[in-house]
Formats: C-alpha cells, sequence, structure tokens
C-alpha cells in the first residue's frame, strides 16, 4: 500500500490498523488519524510482486492463498487492497466474509446512505486483482469525498 516506498505490507488487519482520533478547533471538529502498524510480514518489492504467501488466513487475498498450492508471484499491492477491503467488512459487519454474497450482507449491516461504502468494499473484494480500485480511486471515491478526507504520505517525510 506504501507504493512510494515499494512496501507491500502483506498483512492488513484490523489488529494492525491503529486510530487516533482528536478535537480541533474552536467547533471541536473531530480529525481520525488512521495508520498502518506491524510491517512484520512486510516485504520491499520495487515491482510489487511477492512470491510467498504471508499474512493473516481470513484477511488474504485468494491469489496469495493460491501461492500455498501453486508457485508463481502476485501483485501484492492489489491483495494489500483486498485485505482493506476485509478489514473494512469485518469492521462493519463484525464478522469474517464466509461466501460471496458480499454485498447483501453489508446492506443488512447499513443504512442506504451507506451505499457508497458498501461499493468500496465489494470493489476492493473483488476477486480478480485487475479489477481492484487503485489507491487513487480508492482516495476519491463517493462514501470518502463525503467526509472531506485529507491523504496525507504513509510516512512523516519533511
Amino acid at each position: 500500500m506504501h507504493l512510494a516506498r515499494h512496501v507491500v505490507h502483506r498483512d492488513v488487519k484490523r489488529e494492525n490498523v491503529l486510530v487516533e482520533s482528536t478535537r480541533l478547533g474552536i467547533r471541536k471538529s473531530l480529525c481520525v488519524s488512521v495508520r498502518l502498524g506491524d510491517f512484520g510480514a512486510a516485504m520491499l518489492s520495487p515491482n510489487g510482486f511477492v512470491y510467498t504467501p504471508t499474512g493473516s488466513k481470513h484477511y488474504m487475498a485468494p491469489e496469495v492463498e493460491a501461492l500455498f498450492v501453486h508457485k508463481g508471484f502476485v501483485d501484492g499491492h492489489a491483495a494489500d487492497r483486498y485485505s482493506l477491503g476485509t478489514f473494512q467488512f469485518v469492521s462493519i459487519v463484525l464478522k469474517y466474509p464466509v461466501d460471496r454474497r458480499l454485498r447483501s450482507v453489508l446492506r443488512g449491516a447499513l443504512t442506504k446512505s451507506d451505499t457508497g461504502l458498501i461499493d468500496l468494499v465489494c470493489k476492493l473484494m473483488r476477486l480478480k486483482p485487475s479489477n481492484r480500485p487503485s489507491l487513487a480511486e480508492i482516495a476519491h471515491c463517493e462514501w470518502l469525498a463525503r467526509w472531506e478526507c485529507e491523504w496525507l504520505p504513509c510516512c512523516d517525510d519533511a
């Protein structure tokens, strides 16, 4: 997910997402900072490809899981984005996805006003890696746009 640094995280899951919220300004507007932690399974990969299956099974992209059986390589950044979708699914539904009926399960847990979030999660969890949205597409998705998110670099570079 850190394309500028050519790092594939390989273990995006709820336990590795750090969330901090603070109140800012006179109106005490809520400011939420989300960071990804625990880079123990991360891999430096200039081309983004990974060759070994690593990560937590429930969050693992199908193509990464297939590496247990078939040797080869997969797009590690796309696999991280799949794991991000799984993280969002688990955060909403409070259980792991067990089949491909993602949209109907999410609809049961969210309101009609959250269709943008449902779309984002379903796109992130597409089976074909090349059909998953890029980080730029995620940053400009309909649901995030309504929250006026500010995207900062992955690290505190000066």
